[in-house]
């Protein structure tokens, strides 16, 4: 049996589910995942920025960044990190986003 077009469904509709922004999660969790939509956020809040989030990782966490999304609970911000180890697997990590290491 060909499964190739309910794939195509599914992943279509887990892509689109993943790329709006902000995302609730939680009664008072919320994640931005598009940069254009949180850098004003970063920058009011004097959080650390993608960038440098980008060149620190491999020294701090021990890998290199594949997604970050930030999060807000409460007033407190957090990165939600996915890491590519140096052996290829990725890991999730959390990060306070004002201090990440």
């Amino acid at each position: 049996m060909n499964y190739a077009p309910l794939i195509a469904i599914i992943f279509g509709g887990v892509v689109m589910l993943t790329a709006a922004a902000p995302v609730a999660l939680g009664r008072d969790k919320t994640c931005i995942e598009r940069w254009s939509d949180a850098a004003p956020v970063v920058a009011a809040n004097h959080l650390v920025n993608v960038e440098e989030l980008t060149a620190k990782a491999p020294a701090k966490l021990g890998g290199s960044i594949v997604k970050a999304t930030l999060c807000e609970t409460n007033g407190s911000y957090t990165y939600a990190l996915v890491l590519r180890t140096p052996k290829g697997k990725l890991e999730s990590v959390t990060v306070d986003a004002r201090d990440p290491f």
